[in-house]
C-alpha cells in the first residue's frame, strides 16, 4: 500500500470513527433517558394506590406512530431539531425534580424514537452499507459505557447522579 493510497483511506476512517462515536453517545443518552423515564413513572406510581394521571406520559413511548401521518421523508430541519431535543433533554434532565424529570426524559425518549425510526427508514442509507455496522458498533459501545457507569456508581448511573454529572455534559 502506497503512502498516497493510505492518505486517501484516512478521511473515511476518521468519518467512520466520528459516526461510531455519535451513535454510541446517542444510544447511551437514549438508555439513560429511558431508565430515568421509567424510574420517574415508577416513583409516581408508588405515591398512591390508584393509577396517577402522570401515567399518561407512557404514551410518549408510542411517538413513532406519529410517522404514519407523515408518509414523506421529514425535512433535515426536523431531524436536527429531534437531535437537539434529545441532547438538551439529556443535559437538563438530571437537574430537575421528579415531575419535570419525567417530562424531560419522556420528550428525549420520544425524540430519539422518532429520529431512529426516520433514520432507519431512509432509503439514502441503503447506498452506504457500512452505516449498519457503525450503528452496531455504536450500540455496543453505548451498552458497555452504560454498564460501566452503573457499575462504578454502585447501581446508579454515575453520569446522572451527584457531582459526577459533568461526565454527561
Amino acid at each position: 500500500m502506497s503512502i498516497q493510497s493510505s492518505k486517501l483511506l484516512r478521511p473515511t476512517t476518521e468519518v467512520a470513527w466520528m459516526r461510531i462515536a455519535f451513535f454510541s453517545i446517542f444510544f447511551l443518552f437514549f438508555f439513560q433517558l429511558l431508565a430515568d423515564f421509567v424510574a420517574s413513572i415508577y416513583v409516581f406510581g408508588l405515591r398512591s394506590t390508584s393509577i396517577p394521571p402522570e401515567i399518561a406520559s407512557i404514551l410518549l413511548l408510542f411517538s413513532p406512530v406519529l410517522l404514519l401521518l407523515f408518509r414523506n421523508i421529514l425535512p433535515r430541519v426536523v431531524l436536527v431539531a429531534l437531535v437537539v431535543l434529545v441532547l438538551v433533554s439529556r443535559v437538563l434532565e438530571p437537574m430537575l425534580d421528579t415531575l419535570w424529570r419525567m417530562l424531560a426524559s419522556g420528550i428525549g425518549v420520544a425524540s430519539f424514537l422518532l429520529l431512529f425510526a426516520v433514520l432507519f427508514g431512509q432509503r439514502t442509507w441503503g447506498a452506504d452499507r457500512k452505516v449498519g455496522g457503525m450503528m452496531g458498533a455504536g450500540l455496543a459501545l453505548a451498552v458497555a459505557m452504560s454498564v460501566l457507569f452503573r457499575a462504578l456508581g454502585s447501581g446508579l448511573d454515575l453520569s446522572t447522579n451527584g457531582e459526577t454529572q459533568i461526565i454527561g455534559w
